[in-house]
């Protein structure tokens, strides 16, 4: 007891209210240069919500920042399952083109956003040119059963850009190439987490724009039959849509767009 009432007294006699002061400062300065500085906290949550279809594929998006860092999502995007019907692999194509414009979005620690991606399917249906081995190649789009819905989402992670595809369920359209039904997979917010780093490489970048001049009297070279192939498809005016089908029945008697 005496022991106690002697460091009693002594704390009192030495006591300096400007040390006490200097050192609660200090400590206060490096636990919040530590918490700046070295806790930090990268945490993105995302998650799809109701998906419909009407003119486009509406799919609303919504990403949730829980980490105490500013969030960079560089873009996200909808892709649909292109399954051939001569056997080769499936895979995948790009149909919300215009979602380029929603993006760079960043979003602060706390906040919240949510954004709709729109996917053109008509436009899907057109088909596309492929490059091959052995020239160009019109891809008709002839399976409309169960296709595959993929969400893509490139952001920056750890400074690195990093990508991540998302399972959102299957669509599937009648033989008219109207919607049908869509089952898409369960609604929960998960962690946006890279499937790995990508690397950014040097590249080029070309006009993907193509022009020339047939005359019906021309013989069609293989490259020609299949742009013509492709342009029926995606042209609206009919008049020329006809002329482009009676110059490829000169090549192929029996096709049939």
């Amino acid at each position: 007891m005496k022991l106690i009432r002697k460091l009693i007294r002594y704390i009192r006699s030495n006591f300096n209210l400007n040390i006490v002061l200097s050192v609660l400062a200090l400590l206060i300065a490096l636990i919040t240069m530590y918490f700046q500085f070295f806790n930090t906290k990268h945490e993105l949550l995302y998650a799809f919500l109701f998906p419909s279809v009407n003119e486009n594929l509406a799919i609303p998006m919504i990403y949730k920042n829980t980490g105490n860092q500013n969030e960079m999502i560089l873009e996200s995007n909808i892709e649909l399952q292109i399954i051939p019907d001569d056997g080769t692999e499936n895979y995948f194509k790009r149909i919300g083109d215009e979602n380029k414009k929603l993006f760079p979005v960043i979003i602060g620690p706390g906040e919240y956003k949510v954004i709709t991606l729109l996917g053109d399917y008509k436009e899907y249906f057109k088909g596309m040119l492929e490059q091959t081995p052995s020239g160009i190649k019109y891809r008709q789009i002839v399976n409309l059963d169960t296709l595959s819905l993929v969400l893509t989402t490139k952001f920056i992670a750890n400074n690195e850009i990093s990508e991540v595809r998302r399972n959102i369920g299957k669509i599937t359209f009648r033989k008219d190439k109207t919607f049908d039904r869509i089952d898409f997979q369960p609604i929960k917010l998960i962690k946006l987490e890279s499937d790995g780093d990508m690397e950014m490489t040097g590249g080029s970048v070309i006009n993907a724009n193509r022009s020339g001049h047939i005359n019906s009297s021309d013989s069609l070279t293989s490259d020609q039959v299949e742009q013509i192939k492709f342009m029926i498809h995606i042209v609206d005016d009919t008049v020329m849509k006809k002329e482009l089908i009676k110059l490829l029945k000169k090549k192929i008697p029996n096709y049939n767009p």
